[in-house]
């Protein structure tokens, strides 16, 4: 049985309400699904039909799979995964279940799909994606970069926290450099400090010696 067709049976299952053996099937899809019975490309319609169908919880878990696999997998399955729909594709680049599916990976996603459907989402679509980015949690080479080039933010957007994290930058090196020169002037204190002792140690010295030559010629 295909994975269509096992979602196509998980239907009439639940149509019936024959929810013991529904669950069942459903919890072996889902087994399938996470430890990769089917591969990244095979996926799509299966959760495009998930999502027709409404079966929530096997879509989610193909999502979640997307998300933990998208890296290693995109250059086999480039062209399922452009073939998205687009409230499939919302979804997709809207979750966010940790690493591997960061910041960037998310917005190289949508790089990704938008090559091949630039012109489907709608602008309200798009301001949802682009509030779902804190460009303070990428870097600065990818702010100048990639989240640069993908014409989801404008450039005053970008350059807003390039400059916050510049500032607090040339704070944590000032801060460095006047740790540095504090360490400096305190060590040319101790230096002037021991100069100052071997000089008392040496006047001492003299005086004990000049002291002794007293005594000894009385």
């Amino acid at each position: 049985m295909s994975g269509i067709q096992m979602l196509e049976y998980l239907d009439i299952l639940r149509l019936l309400m024959l929810m013991e053996p529904f669950y069942h099937v459903e919890g072996n899809v889902t087994d399938m699904v996470a430890i990769g019975d089917f591969s990244l490309g095979k996926l799509i319609p299966i959760l495009e039909k998930a999502v027709d169908l409404q079966l929530e919880n096997t879509a989610e878990c193909i999502f979640r799979f997307i998300a933990s696999n998208y890296h290693n997998a995109i250059g086999d399955a480039r062209e399922e995964l452009q073939s998205m729909r687009v409230e499939t594709f919302m979804h997709q680049v809207l979750t966010k279940v940790g690493k591997p599916w960061n910041n960037m990976e998310r917005l190289k996603f949508y790089i990704m799909w938008m090559d091949a459907n630039a012109d489907k989402l709608s602008s309200d679509q798009r301001q949802e994606i682009k509030e779902s980015f804190n460009l303070e949690e990428f870097d600065v080479e990818d702010l100048l970069g990639q989240v640069y080039k993908c014409g989801l933010f404008e450039t005053e957007e970008i350059f807003g926290p390039v400059r916050c994290k510049h500032s607090k930058v040339q704070t944590s090196l000032n801060e460095t450099l006047n740790e540095k020169k504090k360490i400096e002037g305190e060590n040319k204190l101790l230096v002037k400090e021991k100069t100052s002792l071997r000089k008392l140690g040496s006047d001492l010295k003299a005086q004990v010696k000049q002291k002794d030559t007293e005594i000894k010629q009385k």
